[in-house]
This record gives structure tokens, sequence and C-alpha cells, in this order.
């Protein structure tokens, strides 16, 4: 940071994931906005915005992970970078979910023709899982579930473990709001083993917390009440709000 900020970006950039999973959510915003302070606009400073804004959002930071995708967005449209724009554009897709649906729907579709086109198959899926949860929270559960088993497909295809397993979650929720719990319920069972390899608490807790209410949703209250056990475990472990408000959830829906 105060000899060589530029690189100090690019080294940022991929430790996002460790200050995510493994380390701490707010030691690496602080060194992000540091070192983009420091560094100015160089070549290295919209994928480390757009690398904040990731982690800013899997840490419940939403204001801060918008600011960073939106000064990401500027910059790669100024470069000229459709598929740095499409990133970003994908996670403003993602924050929108929370509030402004069809806006996030707008959203990850233009991400996601832009990546189709640069045969991106990591964030490709991470996009259209974003369309299939604003898709099925607006109605829409066929296009939802349409859109949904793409991004498992390409996911499986590629060995994207992770963006597999949201993939199942998101699908067992179109499922639960479609009606079909037992289908949900054997859904999530069989895909248990892949999300306990992942050893992700945050995520843990909202695979739990999905669980829990599919298995109330069939009268199997008492093993819901043992997977809402567990989704409040992990969120407790992980000390995160949204965590701990997906195991609320799942505890008032038991």
């Amino acid at each position: 940071a105060g000899h060589d900020p530029a690189t100090g970006l690019t080294f940022a950039s991929d430790l996002g994931r460790y200050w995510a999973y493994r380390g701490s959510v707010e030691e690496g915003l602080a060194w992000y906005d540091t070192l983009l302070q420091r560094a100015g606009s160089v070549e290295q400073a919209p994928r480390a915005q757009l690398a904040a804004s990731f982690l800013a959002n899997y840490g419940g930071y939403f204001t801060v992970s918008r600011r960073f995708a939106e000064q990401s967005l500027e910059a790669y449209r100024r470069r000229g970078d459709a598929h740095g724009a499409a990133l970003a554009t994908g996670v403003l897709g993602d924050l929108d979910l929370r509030g402004a649906l069809e806006e996030s729907v707008r959203r990850s579709r233009e991400a996601a023709a832009t990546l189709e086109s640069t045969s991106d198959s990591y964030y490709l899926p991470y996009v259209l899982d974003n369309l299939a949860g604003g898709l099925a929270q607006l109605g829409d559960l066929a296009e939802a579930e349409r859109t949904v088993r793409r991004a498992i497909a390409i996911a499986r295809q590629h060995g994207h473990l992770y963006r597999l397993a949201v993939g199942f979650r998101i699908l067992a929720m179109i499922l639960r709001l479609r009606g079909d719990l037992v289908a949900a319920d054997r859904l999530l069972a069989e895909s248990d083993s892949l999300v306990t390899g992942l050893d992700d608490l945050l995520f843990g807790a909202t695979w739990f917390a999905e669980w829990a209410v599919v298995a109330a949703g069939h009268g199997d209250i008492e093993r819901a009440r043992d997977l809402a056990a567990v989704a409040l475990t992990k969120a407790t472990q992980r000390a995160d709000r949204a965590a701990m408000g997906w195991a609320l959830w799942a505890e008032g829906e038991v």
C-alpha cells in the first residue's frame, strides 16, 4: 500500500475469496478502500472494485457493494470492456433482488446475454441464478425453473461445485413455491453431501433454512426443527446478519 498500490490491488483482487470464506470481510474491505484511494484509476482498479463489491455483498454490506459495483461498471464502460461491465451489472442485479425485482431481472438478462457471448462458464451460472430468483419472486415460476436448470447444467458441465449447490437451492425454492414439496425435499437430500463439502457457513445457513421450511411444509416437523437448528448454528458461527435472517425465517416457519 505504501510503495506500489497498483500491485497491491492485484493482490487484493486475488485475496477476495480468502477474505470471504476464511479471513475477515471487514479486513478485506479496508484494504480495498486504502489501495483504491492510493492507486487511483490504474488498470487494476475496475477488477479490484468488482472484487470488493462481491466481498461486501457476501458480507451483508449491500450499500458498500453497490458503490463498488457502480464504480467498476463505470470504469469498465469507459474502457469498452463488455465482459467486465457485464460482471458489474450482474452484481447490481444480485443486489436488486432485495427490493427492485424488475430492475434485477433486467440487469441479469443484460449481463447473461454478454456473458453468453464471452463463454464465461463461472459467472454465467451466477447471473442465471439471480435471474431465476428474480423471476420466481415475480411469480414466473416456469421461466425461473428453466433458467436455473440451465445454470445447473453449465455449473455441472464445468465442475463449479459452489455454483451447482446454489442452483440446487434455488431450484428447491422454486419447487417449494410451486407446491412440489416432496421433489424439493428429495433434491435437497440428494445434494446434502455437496453442501457439506463446501464448508461455507453462510451458504450452509441458507441451505438448511430452505430445507427446514420444505420439511415443515409437508409436515415433518421434528426433522424441520433439527434442520432449522443447524441453520441457526451456522448463522451464529458466521455472525452474519443475512445468515441469521435465513435461520430465523426457518424457525418461524417451523
